[in-house]
């Protein structure tokens, strides 16, 4: 593993990456991983770009998770409120419906009812009219 110094931006950074044999130990015992500021190579690899991409790459997968996570919401919303449209004009129509039903039902029973009921008395006026005659041919 080889670490090159690419650039500094401050005189800390300088303190930190001197030419010696310790400063290069102490940034191997990093095993790659740097807390300073400026750009690293390691094996030819610009570290600090590396950080970069994986910070977009972590941006990138947020902003997925948000907008999967509003893609839900939007989809629970669309559904709870398409139900909730779908039995209010249920309970609506139904209503109307059994409504109009009871409406009709009593206005078909009392033509009903008036029309046995003139049959009835129809009948009746005939048996009357019939027993007189029966009785005068009994005598």
């Amino acid at each position: 593993m080889t670490l090159q110094r690419t650039k500094s931006s401050s005189s800390i950074d300088d303190h930190f990456f001197e030419e010696s044999s310790t400063a290069s130990q102490d940034l191997d015992t990093l095993d790659g991983l740097s807390v300073f500021t400026g750009s690293i190579k390691l094996d030819g690899i610009d570290v600090e770009k590396m950080g970069a991409k994986s910070e977009e790459e972590l941006d990138l997968k947020e902003e997925e998770e948000a907008v999967a996570r509003l893609k839900v919401v939007v989809l629970t919303m669309l559904f709870v409120s398409v139900i909730g449209m779908s039995l209010a004009i249920f309970f609506y129509s139904s209503n109307n419906e059994y409504a109009q039903f009871e409406e009709i039902f009593v206005s078909d029973s009392r033509h009903t009812f008036d029309a046995v009921g003139a049959a009835i008395a129809l009948k009746l006026s005939v048996m009357d009219a019939f027993l007189p005659n029966v009785d005068a041919f009994a005598a």
